[in-house]
């Protein structure tokens, strides 16, 4: 009798302990804040009830053997971990886009994004910030996003995917919930605007409220979107939305007037005397170009030396990388956005210079004041 119930207690055994398995899965599940991609299959799930964990927010990079991101946000809380692999024929930007459309679909904020080279290292990301090597593969093959879900509760969400050499793809995704919350003011950085502005056609700026100009949210804002529009000099937007005039006014006046706040009092007279004498010698030189423009001269040497494969632009280049400047070797040193301020009047006196002869110059030659504006950044 008892080698016949043997056999019986342990299938009892076995399909119990199949059955926990099977409610822990659906517990992890029902915790995550997104429905898995329907073509991958999962290859880690992990619950981290009481974690140090840190918010990575801008590119990673290796200094003095530790560990550097642009930004983060150090917490205690709860994580929840999830790889999943995809299934042949289906790429990992498939299933990025997937939950990222369900990530947006709830409150949010979008904190920082990147592809490619620009995050940084795919080696310390998979093993230094996810503690999982099967998500190391080439730099090009890696997206990044961190956003925060603002519903209750608070949860930080880290996705990543990656394409490793051996053509198998991956997705993961850290879901951190802190206890307590969260309560210091983030934002976006500037670059992850402008990707998010080119990519969906629009920005919505919720938390600007210029009947409040003043107020520290709306100035941080402001501060942002200068910095956006200051990195394409082609971009060209419409702005929309009842504080429009007022929005349009700051962004005028922070153009300048921001990166001159980033200098103490006596960098600022330096900076405002330098911008003078550089504005006296490259005044000739702005109207002379101006001229071209106005002329047609511009266009038409462009035009010949396209025809011509570029040699002339082609042969600029070439010369410029072998100046000095280009050929001195990178540093790897840690600089804070700061430090680049205290020690670099002269560039910022340079950017004074250039916007406001630029301006001047458009003006003066019959230009309107706002199409001028927008071409002098």
């Amino acid at each position: 009798m008892s080698l016949r119930h043997i056999p019986l207690l342990g299938c009892s055994v076995v399909l119990l302990s199949l059955s926990g398995v099977a409610e822990a899965d659906d517990a992890f599940q029902q915790a995550l804040s997104i429905q898995p991609f329907s073509h991958a299959d999962s290859v880690q799930e992990q619950l981290l009830p009481e974690s140090e964990y840190q918010v990575i927010i801008g590119s990673i990079r290796r200094i003095n053997n530790q560990l550097r991101a642009g930004r983060e946000v150090r917490a205690s809380g709860e994580l929840l971990r999830a790889t999943w692999q995809m299934r042949d024929g289906y790429s990992p930007d498939e299933a990025f886009k997937d939950a990222l459309q369900q990530l947006t679909e709830q409150p949010n904020t979008l904190l920082y994004t990147c592809e490619g080279r620009e995050c940084g290292s795919s080696s310390l990301w998979a093993n230094q910030v996810f503690n999982n090597a099967k998500l190391y593969g080439p730099d090009e093959d890696q997206r990044y996003l961190a956003l925060r879900l603002d519903s209750e509760p608070q949860r930080f969400i880290s996705l990543y995917s990656i394409t490793r050499g051996n053509k198998r793809s991956y997705l993961h995704l850290d879901q951190f919930t802190p206890k307590p919350a969260v309560t210091e003011a983030l934002y976006p950085t500037p670059t992850t605007l402008l990707k998010v502005l080119k990519r969906e056609g629009e920005l919505l700026l919720l938390s600007v409220d210029m009947t409040h100009a003043e107020a520290e949210p709306t100035v941080e804002w402001v501060r942002l979107l200068v910095r956006m529009l200051r990195s394409d000099s082609l971009l060209r937007v419409s702005i929309d939305g009842a504080g429009a005039p007022a929005l349009v006014e700051a962004l005028k006046i922070g153009g300048i007037t921001n990166m001159l706040d980033r200098l103490s009092n006596p960098a600022k007279i330096r900076c405002h005397r330098l911008s003078e004498e550089l504005k006296e010698i490259m005044h000739p030189l702005y109207l002379t170009h101006l001229d071209n423009i106005m002329s047609g001269e511009f266009s038409r040497t462009m035009m010949k030396d396209w025809a011509n494969n570029d040699a002339q632009l082609l042969g600029w280049r070439e010369a410029t990388s072998q100046t000095e400047f280009e050929t001195t070797t990178n540093g790897d040193m840690d600089i804070s956005e700061q430090e680049y301020f205290d020690h670099g009047i002269l560039m910022v006196a340079m950017v004074k210079a250039g916007v406001e002869l630029a301006f001047d110059t458009m003006v003066g030659a019959g230009i309107l004041d706002e199409s001028a504006y927008y071409e002098s950044l």
